[in-house]
C-alpha cells in the first residue's frame, strides 16, 4: 500500500476578505510521482512528486483542502485540513434568520419554522419529523470567533433526545473544524419541560458557557447529534447562538495614532523547535512582545520599543536566562499602549 501524505496543515493569513493567502503544508508519507491539492473536492494543483507546500489565494469563506500522492498510476488517500480565509473577528452570532450561509448542515439538520426562540427560525436535526437511528450528525456555525478577552459561549435551545441514549454535543474547534473537543452535552433528562417529548414555547433553555480557557485562540463551534440503534424523539432545537461578546469589539479597535495589533500569529502550534511570531500592524507603534507561563508568571521579553507593520520575532523556548523552558501551554502578549492581544501556544518536546 502506498503511504499517504500526512499533517496537513492549512493556515490563512485572515488579513483581507479578498484573495486571502493560505499558506498549505504537509509531510510526504512515500516518494511520488505527483502530489495533488484539493480545495473543497475539486483539484486546483497538480505538483511535483517532492512538494511540501503550496500557496493558495481564495475570499473570505470555510475551506477543506486535501493532498494526495500519485505514483505510477496509483493515488494515495488523503491527508486534509480546513482553514477559514479572510478578516476574523472577536466574535460571531447567528440567529438563523438569514438563510444557512453561514452554516454547515450535515444529513438531516436544516432550518423549521416551527419553533423558535428569537425571530422566526431555528436550527433543527430533523425539520420533517422525528430523527433518525444512528447518527452523527452536526450543524457548524462557518464564521469563528478570535477570543480576545470575552470568552463565552451562549444559546438556547430544547434538546429532546432519548434520555442517556441519545446525545446532542456542543463542541468547539481551534483549527478551523479539523477536530473538536466537547464543551457540554444534553438530553432530554437535563430539563423537566423536556421530558414530555414535544418541544413548546416553554422549553426554550438558555445556556451559557464558560470557554475562557481558550482566550487567545481562534475558535468555531458546532451542534452534534448522536443517536443509537433504538427509539426515536423530536430532536435538537438550537437558536440565538452568541460566540463571545460583540462588546469585545471595543478591544480591539481603538482611536489614536496606533492600533491594537489586529492579529498576532504563532506558528506552528504546537511546537517544539523555534516559534515564529507575526504581528499584523496597521502602522507603527511601539510595546512589548513577552511570554507568559501558565501560572501567569513572565518567562520571557522577546521586543521592547518600536513595532512596524509585518513584524516578526522567533522564540527559541527559552527563558530570559537562556535555559529551556518545559513543555506546556504558554501565552504571547503582544502589548501596545493603545491595548493587547494574546495567542495561547503549548510547547511540546
Amino acid at each position: 500500500i502506498l503511504a499517504a501524505p500526512v499533517a496537513l496543515v492549512a493556515d490563512p493569513e485572515n488579513l483581507v476578505d479578498v484573495s486571502d493567502q493560505v499558506d498549505i503544508t504537509w509531510f510526504n508519507g512515500a516518494a511520488y510521482d505527483n502530489v495533488e491539492l484539493l480545495r473543497d473536492g475539486f483539484l486546483i494543483a497538480t505538483l511535483g512528486g517532492s512538494a511540501t507546500s503550496y500557496t493558495d489565494n481564495v475570499n473570505r469563506g470555510l475551506y477543506t483542502y486535501e493532498v494526495r500522492g500519485v505514483l505510477g498510476g496509483s493515488t494515495t488517500s488523503t491527508a486534509s485540513g480546513r482553514a477559514f480565509a479572510g478578516t476574523i473577528n472577536c466574535n460571531t452570532e447567528e440567529e438563523f434568520e438569514s438563510g444557512t450561509a453561514n452554516l454547515v448542515l450535515e444529513g438531516s439538520w436544516g432550518l423549521t419554522s416551527s419553533i423558535a426562540s428569537v425571530g422566526t427560525f431555528s436550527g433543527h436535526d430533523s425539520p420533517s419529523g422525528d430523527y433518525a437511528n444512528n447518527l452523527n450528525i452536526s450543524l457548524e456555525v462557518v464564521e469563528p470567533a478570535d477570543l480576545l478577552s470575552a470568552a463565552t459561549l451562549t444559546f438556547d435551545h430544547i434538546c429532546i433526545t432519548e434520555a442517556t441514549f441519545d446525545f446532542g454535543y456542543v463542541e468547539i474547534s481551534t483549527d478551523f473544524g479539523s477536530n473538536w473537543a466537547t464543551l457540554a452535552s444534553y438530553d432530554m433528562d437535563d430539563h423537566a419541560g423536556w421530558n414530555d417529548g414535544t418541544a413548546n414555547p416553554g422549553d426554550w433553555i438558555s445556556e451559557s458557557l464558560d470557554i475562557s480557557s481558550y482566550i487567545g485562540e481562534v475558535v468555531r463551534i458546532r451542534f452534534r447529534l448522536e443517536t443509537d440503534a433504538f427509539v426515536t424523539e423530536d430532536g435538537w432545537y438550537v437558536d440565538n447562538i452568541a460566540l463571545s461578546d460583540s462588546t469585545c469589539n471595543a478591544t480591539s479597535s481603538v482611536p489614536g495614532d496606533g492600533l491594537v495589533p489586529t492579529m498576532l500569529r504563532a506558528a506552528p502550534n504546537p511546537f517544539s523547535g523555534p516559534l515564529m511570531l507575526t504581528l499584523n500592524l496597521p502602522e507603527v507603534t511601539t510595546g512589548d512582545i513577552q511570554v507568559f507561563n501558565a501560572a501567569g508568571r513572565l518567562v520571557r521579553t522577546l521586543h521592547t520599543g518600536e513595532l512596524l507593520p509585518g513584524t516578526s520575532f522567533v522564540w527559541d523556548g527559552a527563558n530570559d536566562n537562556g535555559r529551556s523552558t518545559a513543555s506546556g501551554l504558554y501565552f504571547i502578549r503582544a502589548a501596545t499602549k493603545e491595548g493587547s492581544l494574546v495567542r495561547r501556544v503549548v510547547k511540546v518536546d
